[in-house]
């Protein structure tokens, strides 16, 4: 409660400061730590609001997605790759304590999907990284739970790996394009 609110006060400050010190000099640095301290402060402001886990997480790391993809697209884009990785993260994890183990899990290919398309717009590995490591993750976690109690379990275990083969193959050409276009 007061920990939490004190932390908000602080973070929120830090980010005024940092962003007036960015305005003013364009300083990537100063960029980097302005947003840095915006969501310490956005990640303290939920927790002195209880609003806890998966909604919390879920709002940081898309949220922190958008904001990336906006650095991303200016001439501070080298702090991008930090704020993709961690937004990202948050996200994927968010998205499968929020979905998993209900009827609406089949959306958790849906979020790793859209990362991977994000990634695609925004030409960041990064995101591609996390997005197929997700993806790959969601497939181990549906495999698991839908078809490991049949008799066909070896095969979709084959299915599964020739699907992570073929994601493999396709995040390391779309990573080689990235690496073209930069």
């Amino acid at each position: 409660g007061e920990i939490a609110k004190a932390a908000t006060i602080v973070f929120t400050v830090l980010t005024i400061q940092q962003a007036i010190a960015f305005i003013a000099t364009r300083r990537t640095a100063l960029l980097f730590f302005s947003v840095f301290f915006y969501f310490a402060g956005l990640s303290t402001l939920l927790n002195w609001l209880d609003i806890d886990v998966p909604e919390g997480p879920l709002a940081l790391g898309v949220t922190g997605l958008m904001v990336s993809y906006g650095i991303a697209r200016t001439e501070h884009r080298a702090i991008s790759a930090f704020f993709f990785f961690w937004s990202a993260l948050l996200t994927a994890a968010a998205s499968f304590d929020l979905l998993a183990e209900g009827a609406l899990d089949i959306l958790l290919i849906g979020v790793a999907a859209a990362m991977i398309y994000i990634s695609t717009l925004a030409a960041s590995r990064t995101l591609l990284t996390i997005g197929v490591l997700s993806l790959l993750g969601y497939l181990g976690y549906f495999t698991d739970e839908y078809f490991s109690d049949l008799v066909g379990w070896p095969i979709a275990m084959m299915v599964m790996g020739f699907l992570m083969i073929g994601v493999s193959i396709f995040a390391v050409k779309l990573g080689k394009k990235f690496g073209k276009t930069a």
